[in-house]
């Protein structure tokens, strides 16, 4: 910037906005982005361009705390403001981010980044247009002005998206990231850019499907960014070979077999095998069943000499993460590694072996993996270990709303309310839970098992007897044979325990073992021995934890999170003046996620055609929201109109599932998403789902249930709400 201005004389419009800049800072540069501000000779270009040419350098550090004020201001308010058109705005939302390109503002530019998953998931939600895009403005804006190397975990993320616009920006991210938190830039081919360039390429993969024409047009998608990088960083091929050798070395084959191949086109000899001795050792994760687990089993017994050696192979995950982007060890081996902290190796006392070291392994492996269902629930356990009840509601709400595919957090979340009291509400997630999994008899033994805990005995036996007539299941016949027992019905046990005898799998040592205790306490019980029930020691008591870095990692407020569910659970389960109650506690306001749930509720108390009115008269204030968007339409079909579901594809792609099955409910699975439960299928060619990506979960309950009329409206509500929680 050139300070000529202090020394010509300055348009006089243009002096005028000076002048009302450094009086009113935010409202000043509000009205110049939203074009509301004649510039005068320099009218005819965009602030961002107009800006760098008379700004004085004195009033650099104001236009920052400006800008800086009028972002947070839009954060704060989250709605499309009054004077602005749809347009208008995603222009001053542009020219915001390209301010930070041109100009000097380390303030404005460290509150973004600071906060970028929050930006990101609040810029998905706002109007864009071709030429007018905000996302990309930022995005470049962060990948200019790093100064360490925070954005990481972002970058993959975006990188594992796959979508090739976003794809690219991450990996210039990558590309200007430094090597350490000191600022210090890489002088050669980062390694951690070479991780996100496969994360990028197996990406592109999994959404080409087995459609020869897709997976040709998706290789050279990623071939080109490949050839890009290798003019960036000319180095020979042999020195590329080596770099991608030692970051596919270290992955799982199978996973990595499509990139090889499409390397096969640029460099065939990658995939050759090496001479002994030859080349490099690559840089890995310790492996979790011959250094990890062997600790474990010393741990309870040798605590002090152990956990320290644990503490350093975590930080060898971390430092490996930290260098190469690629957190599938640490995610996994932090989330196993919390699950064994948070277990009792105390049965009289059941308390978690370290749960404040269990939830700092949660809190990152969230930060890496925002959208892995263990990560959240091993983060709400441990603030329920930690007696942060308050927290823990509301982490386990979160879970249940995010994943909803996923019926552990369904379990989890019931449990865990009926041991802190609320015994209705978590027999009512549980409730909802078989409504949404009929087949899963999980659901009906833990929620016996809770009631069992939470009210003796008498309380589990109709759930049994339910679950009994609809699964000839070894686990549910022998928590129905302990409940039998626990009540003194010797006839009725007998028969349960021969039942169970009948049902369970010979060669599992497990249940065998189950049936073996089962025996003896039936034999205590015949002889007149009367059973004791235990009494449940009361939940701990503590501190709240904040949720700070919980909500910088999801991309979102977490608070309210809690009566927000209460309102979907009670409403959907007919008890409209609780879900009113609960839906009027602490919203905030301009939330999409509490307008959503307001416009079913209007919809359940007064019918369709007024949620469709309500929907009319509020979602202008969030034109750029998928979720609200698709409501409308729903609500528009279900009160008789003409719902054009086609014209929602082009501005909200993330909704694809949603708008197939609501424009046909016989479609059929997309080939990407075949193709993905192809990949995952074990030796007898049942599909794994937990090895399933997240958006293929959600997609996949979407298809299965469209014809369903009991599970389909369910489903379809519950992936609107865990789309307006989704991070990429």
């Amino acid at each position: 910037m050139s300070d000529a201005a202090t020394v010509a004389p300055l348009d006089a419009a243009a002096q005028a906005w000076l002048d009302a800049l450094a009086q009113e800072p935010v409202a000043a540069l509000g009205r110049l982005l939203m074009s509301g501000v004649w510039l005068g000779a320099y009218a005819a270009l965009e602030p961002a361009q107009a800006l760098p040419q008379f700004l004085p350098t004195a009033l650099e550090d104001t236009l920052d705390t400006a800008l800086q004020g009028w972002l947070g201001q839009q954060l704060r308010q989250n709605a499309l403001p009054p004077e602005a058109t749809p347009k208008q705005y995603a222009l001053a939302l542009t020219q915001a981010g390209v301010l930070m390109q041109t100009l000097s503002l380390p303030h404005s530019v460290a509150w973004c980044r600071e906060r970028a998953p929050t930006l990101w998931a609040w810029l998905n939600r706002q109007p864009s247009f071709a030429s007018r895009d905000p996302r990309s403005a930022f995005l470049r804006a962060l990948a200019l002005h790093q100064t360490n190397r925070d954005l990481l975990p972002f970058w993959m993320g975006l990188c594992r998206q796959g979508q090739p616009r976003w794809a690219a920006l991450a990996l210039f991210g990558l590309r200007r990231m430094p090597v350490n938190d000191d600022g210090q830039m890489p002088e050669g081919l980062p390694t951690a850019l070479v991780g996100g360039l496969l994360d990028y390429g197996l990406s592109l993969y999994r959404h080409a499907g087995d459609a020869p024409q897709k997976q040709t047009e998706q290789k050279r998608k990623w071939l080109a960014e490949l050839d890009f990088l290798s003019a960036v960083y000319p180095m020979s091929s042999k020195n590329w070979q080596a770099r991608l050798r030692d970051a596919l070395t270290v992955r799982s084959q199978d996973a990595v077999r499509p990139v090889r191949h499409w390397l096969d086109e640029r460099w065939p000899a990658i995939n050759q095998p090496m001479a002994a001795g030859s080349g490099r050792r690559p840089l890995e994760a310790p492996h979790w069943v011959d250094e990890v687990q062997p600790l474990l089993h010393r741990f309870d017994a040798q605590r002090a000499q152990v956990a320290p050696q644990l503490r350093g192979l975590m930080a060898q995950n971390a430092h490996y993460a930290q260098e190469t982007g690629d957190a599938h060890f640490l995610v996994r081996s932090y989330c196993r590694l919390a699950d064994f902290l948070l277990k009792s190796s105390d049965h009289q006392t059941n308390a978690a072996r370290d749960a404040p070291w269990a939830l700092q392994l949660g809190q990152q492996a969230v930060l890496w993996a925002p959208g892995n269902p263990q990560a959240w629930s091993v983060v709400a356990r441990a603030l329920d270990e930690l007696g942060d009840w308050p927290g823990a509601q509301t982490v386990f709400w979160y879970a249940r709303r995010r994943f909803p595919y996923e019926v552990k957090v369904h379990a989890q979340l019931g449990h865990a309310l009926a041991m802190r009291g609320q015994v209705a509400e978590g027999e009512a997630v549980y409730r909802a839970a078989i409504r949404r999994f009929p087949d899963n008899p999980v659901c009906w033994a833990d929620l016996g098992n809770t009631l069992r805990i939470a009210q003796g005995p008498q309380a589990a036996l109709a759930v049994y007897r339910q679950a009994q007539q609809r699964f000839h299941d070894g686990p549910i016949c022998c928590s129905l044979t302990g409940v039998l027992i626990d009540l003194g019905q010797v006839a009725e046990a007998q028969a349960a325990l021969a039942w169970a005898q009948r049902v369970a799998d010979p060669n599992d040592k497990k249940a065998q073992g189950v049936l073996d205790n089962l025996q003896r306490r039936f034999q205590q019980l015949a002889s007149g021995q009367q059973p004791t029930r235990k009494p449940q020691p009361p939940r701990p008591q503590g501190p709240a934890q904040t949720l700070a870095p919980l909500e910088q990692a999801a991309g979102t407020g977490l608070q309210g999170l809690a009566d927000l569910g209460c309102a979907t659970l009670w409403r959907q389960a007919g008890e409209l003046g609780k879900a009113r109650q609960a839906l009027s506690q602490n919203a905030p306001a301009q939330d999409v996620r509490w307008q959503a749930e307001e416009a079913w509720l209007i919809a359940q108390e007064q019918g369709w055609p007024s949620a469709r009115a309500w929907l009319e008269q509020h979602t202008g204030q969030h034109p750029g929201d998928g979720v609200l968007a698709a409501l409308r339409m729903y609500a528009t079909e279900q009160s008789g109109g003409a719902a054009e579901w086609g014209s929602l594809r082009g501005r909200f792609e993330e909704l694809a599932p949603l708008i197939r099955v609501r424009q046909d409910r016989q479609a059929r699975l997309p080939d990407e998403l075949s193709a993905a439960l192809k990949a995952v299928e074990n030796a007898s060619g049942e599909p794994q789902l937990d090895e399933l990506d997240d958006d293929f979960r959600m997609a996949l309950s979407v298809y299965q249930t469209a014809q369903d009329d009991a599970l389909a409206p369910l489903v379809q509500q519950d992936y609107l709400a865990a789309r307006q929680l989704s991070l990429y």
